[in-house]
């Protein structure tokens, strides 16, 4: 869960709400737009949108938050998409956000300039995350239904 003390309660508190019914404007965009929201129901039978969701991970300050946000996704069956750049890269060493990248439908990719750049360690990095570039990055940006910054 994510801390409610923090500024980000309220993005997280907005997603939650999101993922469980989307407004109709929502639906309708995402037919336009053709972004990639699709069906999924619930053990209860209802119909839930699906969704991309990706996290731009640019600092090292939100850990709990990270953790939860994409614990809380992947738990209603959205995928995730997470890229760590500049001192978001000193998170990687964490036990906690090498245990993500175990989590079916989490992908995790971060920037090998910004760890030669800060000195972070790669070998305790979890084996399943991509050392890659800002083509990684934009790669999220293109495949993600919605971006969050941490």
């Amino acid at each position: 869960m994510v801390d409610r003390s923090s500024g980000l309660f309220f993005v997280y508190n907005i997603f939650t709400q999101l993922s469980l019914s989307f407004p109709q404007s929502v639906e309708r965009e995402s037919r336009q737009m053709n972004c990639g929201l699709h069906n999924q129901v619930r053990n209860d039978g209802l119909i839930q949108k699906a969704m991309k969701l990706g996290i731009f991970v640019n600092t090292d300050r939100h850990a709990k938050d990270l953790i939860g946000l994409t614990k809380a996704s992947q738990s209603k069956g959205h995928e995730v998409i997470v890229f760590f750049m500049d001192d978001g890269v000193k998170l990687l060493s964490k036990k906690e956000i090498a245990a993500l990248c175990k989590l079916p439908g989490v992908s995790i990719s971060y920037c090998d300039y910004s760890t030669q750049k800060l000195d972070v360690q790669k070998n305790g990095v979890c084996g399943e995350m991509v050392c890659g570039s800002q083509y990684n990055n934009a790669m999220m940006n293109h495949e993600a239904d919605r971006v969050i910054v941490l």
